[in-house]
């Protein structure tokens, strides 16, 4: 076929193919087998007969080639096969050794012998392991891999981690919410949502956090992949992870395991109280995870002349696997309490230095009459509000400031709280919940036991039939039911989580011709996840209109300490989510086709109850000396003491219905364009269709004129009897992005005959849904009761902590967006209230609701080093865009003026200085408005298992920038903007940025025993020394970056999340002799470590501004970690064996270089605290290796 003609063929069938309305639907995990049949001259042999045959359930299926000698064995099972082809006049020739991996396309050309040889020509070389047909990216791991590495939680999502451009920083949405999910994964500068997750080609992702919604046992898997650039058509997401189960097999075949973990095999901890033998006791450990699989044929009864006999037995086959985890583990903890002394209101150890000015100066402590009393404030100094007065000396004619307040008020004596002006509410509470400190002295200054009680159990059926030689189907149906319940540091502190998946998945593959199939599936995915607490009667202890049977929550802000309830997401959700899918392969001359369709149907109800128990927040502001003053937690507590919280809040739950069906085309060409040269051509298009609410729930914001909110719902609209809401935006609130094409090309080149060594690139974009977490909120409908709190200033007390949730406060069913702000005058807003849009859905002309795409592009070489060894170098890089962040539409600008909102000064009141007048500082918009940039370079080094070893070596040197990492939290840094009129002041290394990152894994079979080089010999040899292994991981990686910083502090924009960093001055880092004094102070003197150099952060940065510290541009020291595993294999013939293992984690114990130490780091909010940028002393850390013991009988 001459070029011209191919170029048609290629361009105009994808264009054709693309829009067909014939099309039906499609994603595939499945391999191929292609090649090319020639005779021993090299000519091309049309017509040739190739037949490709399952080793494993000796099933067959025969193809032939086409024109130009092309044969294609398209959706073929992972495993390994046996290839023969044969034409008239030719003998046959043999491969019974090719092995097809996950979503591979591998390459085997046959040479057929002239038809004078009778006996079969076998070929005994494999396959090349270089991917001579597509430009794709990625890694895959076999089943002898994730069984016998070391794996502590035998999760086989951890496995990702043997990659080099996999990070895993700590935290997440994911793993906070869901449980088995492995952890928070990003590939190659992806964010961990962005991932898309399969098993077996339908999806296996929960939507609502982009998270597996079952994790299968390691048994039961026949290979795990992920490709961080994968450019055929046919696959969605930014990256993709993808799972092919087992299947039965001819014989019977199965295993049986346990695994365990006991305290017994443990180092004693030694910060644990003594035990009765008088030494350290222990941190309580038990883990078991056990289970067994099955596989084999069915033999299905048939009834006829003759007699019941058996059939089907070499047709259809089945495989089942159980697997259950029982744990119960507590380690020790850390939580900051009140002092001895605190609890009585004794703050007088607390007296710090003299408070400063941002550029320096002292702040003067004035009498009752203004005047200067020659003493400063200090910091940690309690003042009296009863002594609350105006300030005679104040100067009008200046602006107010800590050095010409407007108030003024006196410190109590001694820095002490009479005991007769403590508040017996708070007094109960800290006797009931909180312990008495134990590490005196520290930050965190309690330390006591923490855990959980896990309960997992899976089970999983998997069934192939092959119905005819043009027919097969295979259907598989798993059932995931996860317990965990948590016991806190301290009391009513933590959630229970539960997470409960049914996933079921068939295929039916249909020949229709040797050169045409087919394969359709369907799919199901039903997940229960919710969260819930141990239950406590409030009103037993004094607290009244608390939505949940547990404690209100009690926050400290200036530090971020929580006591009371349990103060974060209680999450209730259930999926169902129903799939189609089709692919189409069809072999035209040297043009691979393969087009489908991909079609999901997602129902969600969703019910958030976190925050129905409520919130006091204590700010300190009562008892500062003066407003605009930083308050710290000295201050907080001092205002819980004396019952004076500034705010309250309670969330009434609203349960959401959300509906959506997603769906894409695609068509891929893959061009054998010469014989050493292959085209990836494909388009893909998506359609991302919004939810929308079966009620007509959910919002968004018209930013004209002032801005107005558009509703889903008339009868909102009616209630809201405003004309800044306007009725009625479509059912799915913002519009749908019609525009989402995905092009993507490849070229794979072999530059030498040898099929050795290929050079391959390729570019492509790929979309991502938009998780559903971060919407489905918004949502919820607004006509629902409501809470509307008063909030108290420097003068005004907000709500008494005996009655932090008045009656009064609470309105019935309604519009209750609309209101004026507590503690601004009506005529600061013109008399006219204003609208509160805490999570409206971004449009156009509010936050662009573009989809999440990346373009990705990468370039590489494959070389063949040796048999079942590859070396590879890649270049990857990629630019994300559209990325979802929580947009503080409205936050006012900076002012170097203290935040006065009775003022009408538009310098001293952010309400002023709104962008739009109808809404609240806080209102905020789920924006696709984010962007990210990644380049990195990777080596690695692929020796497949064979002569007894294996190894994966791989090394990666990269750079990920963003201005936010993830919707939310992830790692050390707290991921809403600073500056939401400049979010470019947040571009910096992404959380998950590891510049250098090096993974190495391997297996090593000892060569002694039977059928090895050494002593190959049976009986008593072979049992004592036969048969040993040992495997270990090793990664060497970068630290993660963390931000030390603050909210709302001197930026003066009124939004209490708003986040600060200060100035940097000098040296971010200790010299490296400082750091060596710093690091012996540290292990032996008790000393807290500082990454961040002592002073080298300014936290008296201008007023009005958010500091000039860059985001995450602090790091922790480089992180390293060793797992290793020692087995003992004992064999009972040639297919059963007994396998005794012991597996050590966490050998070299690292805390310093510990790859996740920067989520130790005091940082987050902290940025004023002495420890900032700093661990606590290494006494207080505890890193023991872990033992595990392991069984496994396999036959």
């Amino acid at each position: 076929m001459n070029i011209k003609r191919s170029l048609k063929v290629s361009f105009l069938g994808i264009s054709l193919l693309l829009f067909s309305p014939a099309l039906l639907f499609g994603q595939s995990e499945k391999g191929a087998i292609i090649g090319t049949v020639t005779d021993t001259n090299g000519a091309i042999v049309p017509g040739a007969t190739v037949t490709v045959t399952n080793l494993a359930t000796n099933t067959s299926q025969t193809y032939t080639t086409n024109s130009d000698g092309i044969y294609t064995a398209p959706f073929l099972n992972p495993t390994t096969y046996k290839v023969s082809a044969t034409a008239p006049s030719f003998g046959t020739v043999v491969n019974d050794n090719v092995v097809v991996s996950v979503g591979s396309r591998v390459r085997l050309d046959l040479q057929l012998p002239s038809g004078q040889v009778k006996e079969n020509v076998v070929v005994m070389d494999t396959a090349s392991l270089v991917q001579t047909d597509s430009a794709s990216i990625g890694q895959t791991i076999d089943n002898k891999t994730i069984t016998e590495l070391p794996s502590a939680s035998r999760n086989i999502y951890s496995f990702l981690l043997l990659n080099s451009n996999v990070t895993q920083p700590a935290g997440g949405n994911g793993p906070a919410f869901r449980l088995e999910t492995g952890g928070s994964f990003a590939i190659a500068g992806t964010r961990p949502s962005s991932v898309t997750f399969k098993i077996d080609g339908l999806s296996n992702t929960d939507p609502a956090f982009g998270t597996p919604t079952i994790t299968p046992s390691l048994d039961a898997v026949q290979e795990v992949q992920f490709a961080s650039n994968t450019y055929s058509a046919e696959f969605e997401g930014i990256g993709q992870v993808n799972i092919a189960t087992k299947s039965g097999t001819a014989g019977f075949h199965g295993s049986a395991f346990d695994f365990g973990q006991n305290d017994f095999f443990q180092p004693r901890d030694p910060r644990a109280p003594k035990d009765k033998t008088g030494k350290p006791g222990k941190n309580r450990l038990r883990f078991n995870q056990f289970g067994a699989s099955i596989g084999g044929p069915i033999w299905l009864p048939r009834f006829g002349e003759g007699g019941p006999v058996f059939f089907n037995k070499d047709r259809t086959f089945f495989f089942f696997s159980y697997e259950g985890l029982r744990a119960n583990s507590k380690t020790l903890g850390f939580a900051r309490v009140p002092t001895a002394a605190q609890r009585t209101g004794d703050f007088s150890a607390n007296l710090g230095a003299c408070a400063t000015t941002s550029g320096g100066v002292t702040v003067p402590l004035l009498n009752p009459n203004g005047t200067p009393s020659g003493n400063c404030v200090r910091v940690g100094q309690i003042f009296d509000p009863l002594t609350t007065i105006p300030n005679p000396a104040f100067n009008a004619s200046q602006a107010v400031s800590v050095l010409n307040p407007q108030f003024i008020r006196q410190p109590f004596p001694n820095n002490q709280i009479p005991t007769t002006r403590l508040d017996p509410l708070a007094l109960g509470l800290i006797n009931f919940q909180l312990p008495q400190e134990n590490l005196p002295g520290q930050l965190n200054n309690f330390i006591g036991p923490a855990g959980a009680v896990r309960d997992y159990n899976q089970y999983a059926i998997r069934i192939d039939h092959k119905i005819s030689d043009r027919n097969s189907i295979f259907g598989r149906f798993a059932i995931q039911n996860n317990l965990s319940f948590s016991q806190p540091v301290i009391n009513l502190q933590s959630k229970n989580v539960q997470g409960k998946g049914r996933v079921f998945s068939a295929t039916w593959t249909h020949i229709f011709s040797p050169t045409l199939v087919n394969e359709f599936r369907i799919g199901y995915i039903r997940g229960i996840y919710g969260d819930s607490i141990d239950e406590f009667d409030p009103a037993s202890v004094g607290f009244a209109n608390v939505g949940l049977k547990t404690l209100p929550r009690i926050f400290l802000s200036p530090e971020n300490v929580n006591y009371g309830g349990f103060s974060a997401s209680v999450l209730n959700e259930i999926q169902n989510t129903y799939q189609l899918a089709d692919n189409v392969s069809l072999s035209r001359g040297s043009h691979a086709f393969k087009f489908g369709f991909k079609g999901d149907h997602n129902r969600f109800r969703n019910g958030e109850f976190g925050g129905s128990n409520g919130t006091g927040t204590f700010s300190g502001i009562y008892t500062v000396a003066y407003n605009g003053l930083t308050a710290n937690n000295s201050n907080a507590l001092a205002d819980f003491l004396l019952g004076r919280a500034q705010t309250s809040a309670l969330s009434i739950p609203v349960p959401a219905y959300l509906r959506n069906t997603p769906w894409a085309v695609y068509v891929q060409d893959d061009w054998k364009f010469r014989p050493r040269v292959t085209l990836n051509i494909g388009l893909r298009y998506e359609l991302h269709q919004p939810y929308h609410e079966l009620g007509k729930g959910g919002y968004t914001i018209d930013p004209a004129n002032g801005g107005s909110l558009l509703v889903a719902d008339p009868e909102v609209a009616r209630l809201a009897n405003d004309p800044r809401v306007v009725c009625c935006t479509d059912p799915g609130v913002t519009p749908t992005d019609k525009t989402d094409f995905a092009p993507r090309v490849g070229i794979a080149f072999q530059p030498f005959k040898d099929s050795r060594t290929v050079i391959r690139a390729g570019y492509g974009i790929f979309y991502a849904d938009m998780t559903q977490f971060p919407v489905w909120s918004s949502y919820t409908h607004l006509i629902r009761p409501n809470f509307n709190p008063p909030v108290g200033d420097y003068r005004t007390l907000g709500a008494p902590l005996s009655n932090l949730f008045p009656t009064s406060s609470f309105v019935p069913g309604g519009f209750g967006l609309i209101s004026f702000p507590s503690g601004v005058p009506p005529a600061i807003l013109g008399n006219k209230p204003i609208i509160d849009a805490g999570g409206a859905l971004g449009t156009r002309g509010a936050g662009s609701q573009h989809t999440p795409y990346s373009q990705e592009w990468s370039a590489g070489v494959q070389r063949e080093l040796r048999r079942n060894m590859v070396l590879e170098i890649n270049y990857v890089g990629g630019n994300g865009k559209n990325l979802p962040t929580q947009w503080i539409i409205n936050q006012p600008t900076a002012s170097p003026v203290p935040i006065d909102f009775t003022s009408t000064d538009p310098a001293a009141n952010p309400y002023l200085r709104r962008p739009l007048s109808n809404f609240s500082l806080g209102s905020f918009v789920i924006a696709n408005i984010l962007q990210s940039r990644y380049n990195g370079v990777s080596v690695k080094v692929d020796k497949r298992f064979s002569n007894g070893y294996s190894f994966l070596s791989t090394y990666t040197y990269s750079k990920s920038i963003d201005n936010g990492s993830e919707l939310f939290a992830i790692g050390n840094t707290f991921n809403i903007i600073s500056d939401n009129r400049n979010i470019n002041r947040d571009r910096g290394d992404s959380t998950f940025d590891l510049p250098h990152r090096l993974v190495t894994s391997g297996i090593f079979e000892f060569p002694f025993g039977k059928g090895k080089r050494f002593l190959n010999r049976g009986g008593l040899v072979d049992k004592l020394i036969g048969g040993w292994r040992l495997s270990g991981v090793f990664t060497l990686q970068s630290g993660f970056p963390f931000t030390p910083l603050i909210r709302n502090r001197f930026a003066h924009t009124g939004y209490a999340l708003a986040t600060e960093r200060g100035d940097l001055v000098g040296a971010p880092y200790l010299t490296g002799a400082e750091w060596d004094a710093a690091v012996k102070a540290w292990k032996d003197n008790g000393a807290r470590l500082f990454f961040v150099r002592p002073g080298a952060i300014d936290i008296n940065y201008a007023q009005g501004t958010f500091g000039n510290i860059p985001r995450n541009f602090f790091r922790a020291p480089y992180g390293r970690h060793l797992d290793l595993s020692l087995a003992k294999t004992v064999r009972f013939g040639e297919n059963t064996r007994f396998e005794l293992r012991v597996d050590m984690f966490e050998v070299t114990r690292e805390v310093l270089h510990s790859p996740n130490i920067a989520s130790s780091v005091s940082a987050n909010n902290l940025l004023t605290n002495p420890v900032v940028g700093s661990i606590p002393p290494r006494s207080a850390f505890f890193v023991p290796y872990t033992l595990q013991l392991g069984g496994k009988f396999i036959f």
